[in-house]
């Protein structure tokens, strides 16, 4: 199982139909009912129950999206955490000047190290 295949069993219970989640998801309605009917194959168990018009969660698959939400959740924070860490600077500076312009540099080098203590 897979991430995608948790956000699709928790979008057709919140839509609440399959066409809905599958507009949420921004795929046809066809391409949901096929990636359901595979997910419920793989699992062994049928996840919704469904009529022609609405889809309710059946006791498996409302355990499934109850477990699916902190793993949910957690693929969300790692995510967030490691775009925060890549707008870090980080890194090291060597700047290349001229012999005779390097007796200047080190003041305003200084101050670039203070604010970014981790280069």
């Amino acid at each position: 199982m897979e991430r995608s295949d948790l956000e699709l069993v928790r979008s057709i219970r919140d839509a609440g139909s399959l066409a809905a989640a599958a507009q949420q998801l921004g795929v046809q309605s066809s391409v949901v009912t096929k990636r359901l009917a595979a997910l419920e194959a793989q699992l062994g168990v049928k996840l919704f129950y469904r009529t022609t018009r609405r889809v309710a969660a059946t006791a498996e698959g409302e355990l499934l999206c109850e477990r699916a939400a902190p793993l949910l959740a957690g693929f969300t924070e790692a995510e967030e955490a490691l775009r925060d860490q890549a707008l870090e600077p980080s890194g090291q500076i060597r700047p290349g000047f001229p012999h005779c312009a390097s007796f200047g540099a080190a003041k305003n080098v200084s101050p670039c190290s203070s604010r970014n203590p981790s280069s």
